[in-house]
């Protein structure tokens, strides 16, 4: 839940707190995806969510997603 208190606290305009979160979904998939049964570290949830927040000024929610998984995969690798 560190993640989402995060997100949530990042921006005070609701529409850009709806993209991040949907951003965060999203991106959540692809890792726990690629992951498969390897485990991911504790805290990558929270590093997605700052990924998510450092690239919050694209308001795309595909282009966040974007950003956000190239910012966070290669750490898991």
């Amino acid at each position: 839940m560190e993640a989402r208190k995060l997100l949530d606290g990042a921006s005070s305009d609701l529409e850009t707190r709806k993209i991040m979160r949907q951003a965060f979904d999203e991106a959540w998939v692809v890792i726990t995806l690629q992951a498969g049964d390897k485990p991911l570290p504790e805290d990558c949830r929270v590093s997605l969510a700052h990924a998510v927040i450092a690239h919050a000024r694209d308001k795309d929610v595909n282009e966040l997603r974007a950003a956000a998984l190239a910012a966070i995969l290669p750490t898991l690798r």
